[in-house]
This record gives structure tokens, C-alpha cells and sequence, in this order.
């Protein structure tokens, strides 16, 4: 059993590595194309998209994997899908309504707004067909949806830069990459439409059922979204565009590949400890064993990026980026403990805890805003919201693995 959950973690590990691989390099070609200033406006713009995409599912793309497999998940994810599309066009409506009102004509601007919600309910469709996959233990198809959508979207971008190398071209690049990669997804892995004629009833009672997911992982998962993009938005008010580009780069290049390698570990923990807790009432065996990896895994990745990260940034992307370098050796803390933490949170999804994450974000944006918005030197901001940003993460582990030890935990303690 336990051969069998490290070899398809092994899996899902290479396919997202490979999947990060692709945007990484691709990167090296992009940050000389666009230069700091205009990657950073694409960069805040992109933050804004994330924030969004997150309130468009409802969060309700998380609780498939709590669902039996076969038709009771399909079901679910046309539930969920329905969910999406439905406050897309709320948030589409909203938005033309702002433009209406205020009139905006500078057409850069006007461009990253027209397409604002359309990527954002790409990107939301992404993760559902993402999360579908992973829920049913469909790992080849995981891994294939992530490479396409990597490649895609890395290749249109640098295309765009032959041609018009600013950050509405990012932007409209990244939209279409995500378009064809949705494509993909949908013809891999078809949803099934005999559900269209209960759509109703559907969406209402299966959000209904996980209300908890839209009451508190939603807000949550919203304000940590907002907490994880602020940051660059912050950077760019205060210091400006070229550092927060130096910024965006450093959360690209070191952030992303370090996210997606611990989803791969998160795609197979939570089916696995979804399962055990259904069997056992409790998931620390698998809590323990995912831990030890993902610490042994962050523990290289801080050596590494702690003594190599500023000359490699200057060789690899140019003298100019040098200060990307700099700022990602602050960072190490912080991407060190959300390596190992983020992947064990999952346990307070399977324990019905939504609400302790709900307060555990709440802390993590009201830190963020305080130190990015009041220390005055742009490098002590970055350090000490690094290293707070770390500890937080210290408390949400001792949080998840009380939970991850069940009832078992609690007659312990009385005893």
C-alpha cells in the first residue's frame, strides 16, 4: 500500500515538474522580451485574475475529491461547472456596468479589463477539470492537462513578444493559452450532459450539502488568494513597477514550480487521506509519511536558493535582474514552510474545519497588509513578511496534524 501511494506520488511529481519545467525556461526568454516594468503590470494584472477565479467556483472544486467515484463525481462536477459558468456572467455583468459608469479609454487598460473574466473563468475551469481528474485517481490525465496548458500558454506569450512586447499582450497570450488548453481538458476528459435537464436542482442541493465550502472556504481561500497577490500590488504602489516586476519574477520562477510540485503531492494526499478517513476516522499515517517527504524536499530547495539564487538570476535572465536574486534569497523562508504546509492543509477539508482556515487566512492577509503597507525600506518589508509568513505557516501544521490524528488525538488527551 504504502509502495503503491509513493509511486503514484512519484507520478504526479514528474508530470507537474515537467509541467513547471516548460514556464521556468520559457521565462528566461519572456523577462528579456518584456523587461521589469511591463512584466510587473502583467503581473498585477494576473494577480487580479487569480483573486477572481477564486470566487468563481465557490471553492466547490475542492470538496470533489469527497465525493464516491463514478457518477456521484460527475454529477459533482457538472454541479460544479454550473456553479462557475453562472457567477461568471454575475461578474461579467458587474463589470460592464463599472465600465459604463466610469469610462475608461486609455486602451491598454481597456484591453486588460475586456479580458479580466473571461481568463479568470478559464482559469476556473482549468482547476475544476484539474481537480476532476485528481478526485478520480486519473493522474496520467492530470499530468497530460497540466504540460498542454504549460506549453500553450508559454509559447504564446513568447510569440507575442516577437510582436508586441508589452503587457497586454501578456495578458491576451496567456487568455488564449488557457482557451486551447480548456479545449484540451474537454476533450480528455468529457463531462457527462445528461445532467443539463436537473441543472437546477443540481447546483442548488449539491451547494446546499457543501455550504461549509461556500460560508468559510470561499472567504478563506478569497483572502488568500488576495494575501498571496497583494504583495506585487503593494511592491508597485510603493517602490514601483520595476520592483515589483523584479518581485512577480522571483514568485514565478521559485513559486509556481515549488506550488505545483507540492499539488502533485496534494492530487494524491487527499484521495488517499479522504480514504482513510472514511475507512479509519483519521489520516496521520499518511499526514506523517507526506510530511517527511515534502520537509526533506524543502530543506534542499533552501540550500539551493539560499547560495545560488542571485548569481543564477543574473546569468539566467541578465545583469538587469540581478535584485531578483536578491530578493528571492529573503524569500526562502516563507517558500520553504508553504512547500510542506500548504499540500497537509487539505486535512482541514476532510475534517470539516473550514472555519479554523477561515481565521488562519484572515491572520495571513491583516499581516501581509501590515508589514507591506508600513516598514520603510522595500528589503526589510520583504524579509520580515517572509519570515512572518513562515511562522504562520508553523502554526497551521500543528492545526492540520491535531486534526489529521482524529478521535485517536482526543481520547489520548483524556487519558
Amino acid at each position: 500500500m504504502q509502495n503503491s501511494y509513493w509511486k503514484t506520488v512519484l507520478s504526479v511529481f514528474t508530470g507537474s515538474a515537467i509541467a513547471q519545467v516548460i514556464p521556468v525556461l520559457g521565462a528566461l526568454l519572456i523577462a528579456r522580451q518584456f523587461g521589469p516594468g511591463q512584466f510587473g503590470l502583467f503581473s498585477a494584472w494576473l494577480g487580479i485574475v487569480i483573486i477572481l477565479s477564486t470566487a468563481l467556483t465557490g471553492r466547490l472544486e475542492v470538496s470533489l475529491a469527497l465525493e464516491r467515484d463514478g457518477r456521484f463525481r460527475n454529477a459533482a462536477t457538472f454541479a460544479v461547472l454550473a456553479t462557475t459558468l453562472l457567477i461568471a456572467v454575475l461578474a461579467l455583468s458587474v463589470l460592464v456596468l463599472l465600465y459604463l459608469f466610469t469610462s475608461y479609454n486609455y486602451f491598454d487598460t481597456l484591453m486588460l479589463l475586456v479580458v479580466l473574466v473571461p481568463c479568470a473563468t478559464l482559469f476556473s475551469l482549468n482547476q475544476v477539470w484539474q481537480s476532476w481528474a485528481a478526485a478520480e485517481g486519473r493522474f496520467r490525465q492530470l499530468n497530460m492537462m497540466r504540460v498542454v496548458q504549460s506549453v500553450f500558454v508559454v509559447a504564446l506569450q513568447i510569440s507575442a513578444g516577437f510582436l508586441w512586447p508589452n503587457a497586454t499582450a501578456l495578458a491576451l497570450s496567456y487568455a488564449l493559452g488557457l482557451l486551447l488548453a480548456q479545449i484540451y481538458c474537454m476533450w480528455l476528459l468529457p463531462v457527462s450532459l445528461r445532467w443539463f435537464r436537473r441543472c437546477g436542482p443540481l447546483t442548488l442541493a449539491y451547494a446546499r450539502r457543501h455550504r461549509k465550502f461556500l460560508a468559510f472556504s470561499l472567504p478563506a481561500d478569497f483572502i488568500n488568494a488576495l494575501a498571496i497577490q497583494l504583495p506585487v500590488m503593494i511592491v508597485a504602489h510603493r517602490f514601483g513597477a520595476e520592483s515589483a516586476g523584479y518581485l512577480a519574477l522571483v514568485i514565478r520562477v521559485l513559486g509556481l514550480p515549488l506550488s505545483f510540485l507540492g499539488k502533485a503531492v496534494l492530487d494524491v494526499f487527499k484521495r488517499q487521506a479522504s480514504m482513510a478517513f472514511r475507512e479509519r476516522g483519521e489520516c496521520r499515517d499518511e499526514y506523517v509519511r507526506t510530511f517527511w517527504v515534502l520537509g526533506a524536499g524543502s530543506a534542499l530547495f533552501a540550500v539551493g536558493a539560499y547560495f545560488l539564487s542571485e548569481p543564477v538570476f543574473a546569468i539566467a535572465f541578465g545583469e538587469e535582474w540581478r535584485p531578483a536574486g536578491a530578493i528571492s534569497v529573503l524569500l526562502v523562508p516563507m517558500f520553504t514552510l508553504r512547500f510542506i504546509a500548504s499540500p497537509l492543509s487539505y486535512v482541514i477539508y476532510i475534517f470539516n474545519k473550514q472555519q479554523v482556515d477561515l481565521v488562519w487566512q484572515t491572520c495571513l492577509l491583516a499581516m501581509t497588509y501590515g508589514v507591506l503597507s508600513y516598514v520603510n525600506t522595500e528589503m526589510a518589508a520583504i524579509f520580515i513578511y517572509s519570515v512572518s509568513y513562515a511562522s504562520l505557516y508553523v502554526v497551521y501544521l500543528a492545526i492540520s496534524y491535531r486534526y489529521s490524528c482524529g478521535e485517536s488525538h482526543k481520547q489520548r488527551a483524556r487519558l
